[in-house]
């Protein structure tokens, strides 16, 4: 737990809910011990559709199909999802819900591992969620910014593993070592990219919200509570994060070679920016 439960229990109470179906999936999730978003995760997500107001969506990840649904509730009517999914105990779940929802044209569903996926996928995509293996995030990075659209954002969960990303590797059990280190790296990564912008929020288990050249996004710590977006839409998600977004102007999002954009974490290769035909150190 990274923030008072009674905060995030009091806030989570002042959510209505997201239909029957998508409350009925994540009850059920609970139940079968399927790892699904946590709720007030679930209201940034819903909140930052309703700024962003994307396209085409493509999430990394798809479990049972809830979140998946979640943003289809949330997207522009003539948008569409692109979600991935490896584990094929779940694949069918998540097809029939879609198919119980009503969003076999609106959901696509890839079957596979992501890595291999997200390298074969062209186009672009005004928001991408990274939910799945958590030790990857940092392999998936170069494909991710590649397929992000100029303004595009990028939202990772489950960043700051209940907490356990600020302890010292040591005190981190064995097992849980590569992750532990993987996701610092990830972070540092994020953090420190030119043409990127990146605020780590703790909410739910840690939410990581990028976004390239063409938006202005800005993160203020407060006592308040709230994340606002367009008009008439109000979230509460966290304790202490206030967020703000609006559309500015800038440069395109760099293009993103995956062979050299170097962390001083590991020192391993995640991608190179360029400009101008000029490498960036």
């Amino acid at each position: 737990m990274i923030t008072d439960s009674r905060i995030t229990d009091y806030i989570n109470s002042l959510d209505p809910g997201d239909g029957e179906l998508c409350d009925g999936i994540a009850r059920e999730a609970v139940r079968s011990g399927v790892p699904i978003v946590r709720r007030e995760t679930a209201a940034l997500i819903k909140t930052m559709l309703a700024l962003k107001k994307p396209e085409r969506i493509l999430e990394v990840g798809t479990a049972v199909g809830y979140s998946a649904l979640l943003m289809a509730r949330s997207m522009p009517e003539t948008a569409h999802i692109t979600t991935i999914e490896k584990y094929e105990k779940r694949i069918p779940i998540a097809r029939e819900n879609f198919k119980r929802a009503g969003m076999e044209e609106k959901i696509t569903l890839l079957e596979g591992d992501a890595g291999e996926i997200l390298g074969s996928l062209s186009g672009s995509f005004d928001f991408i969620f990274m939910d799945a293996a958590k030790g990857q995030y940092v392999h998936w990075l170069p494909d991710a910014l590649r397929l992000l659209a100029p303004g595009g954002l990028l939202m990772s969960d489950n960043v700051l593993q209940d907490g356990d990303v600020v302890q010292s590797r040591y005190a981190v059990e064995r097992r849980d070592r590569t992750i532990h280190a993987r996701m610092r790296e990830y972070l540092y990564t994020l953090k420190h990219m030119d043409e990127f912008e990146t605020s780590i929020l703790p909410v739910g288990d840690g939410v990581a919200l990028g976004v390239g050249d063409g938006v202005a996004f800005g993160v203020a710590v407060t006592r308040g509570v709230s994340v606002s977006a367009g008009v008439g839409v109000g979230v509460a998600v966290g304790v202490g994060v206030t967020v703000g977004v609006g559309v500015g102007v800038g440069s395109a999002l760099a293009r993103m070679d995956s062979a050299s954009l170097h962390s001083p974490v590991s020192g391993s290769a995640v991608g190179r920016e360029t400009r101008n035909g000029r490498q960036r150190s």
